[in-house]
């Protein structure tokens, strides 16, 4: 039987605006995308970017919810052999978001979802 403890939860908060400009893309890259995520990301703008999360762990479920400035995301064929298949559920709480996997395309706007296989590139 599993203690109470087994079942709290972990969150993690991470925000770049604290950081100076020429810091923020290669922590939130490197801190953030690619050990959290586990993915690339490629900033419309190195300048002006900013980004902050919020993770919520508990076993089995990862609760991870991001705003940043406009960039496109990425899940290599590389990144894919690392042999994470989670499910990830996107859902754009403003603007739009664009995800292609398998040859497909969606574009998502607030109150639609998408679900994506983290074991395939995107």
């Amino acid at each position: 039987m599993r203690a109470d403890s087994d079942f709290a939860p972990v969150r993690f908060d991470f925000k770049t605006d604290a950081l100076p400009p020429n810091k923020r893309v290669p922590l939130w890259r490197d801190a953030f995308m690619r050990q959290v995520v586990h993915a690339n990301v490629q900033p419309q703008s190195q300048e002006s970017f900013r980004g902050e999360a919020v993770v919520q762990a508990l076993p089995g479920l990862r609760l991870t919810s991001f705003k940043s400035a406009p960039a496109r995301l990425t899940r290599s064929s590389e990144m894919v052999a690392d042999g994470d298949n989670d499910l990830v559920l996107l859902v754009p709480s403003k603007g739009h978001l664009c995800a292609v996997q398998r040859g497909r395309e969606a574009t998502l706007r607030p109150g639609e979802a998408l679900l994506l296989l983290h074991e395939e590139s995107a």
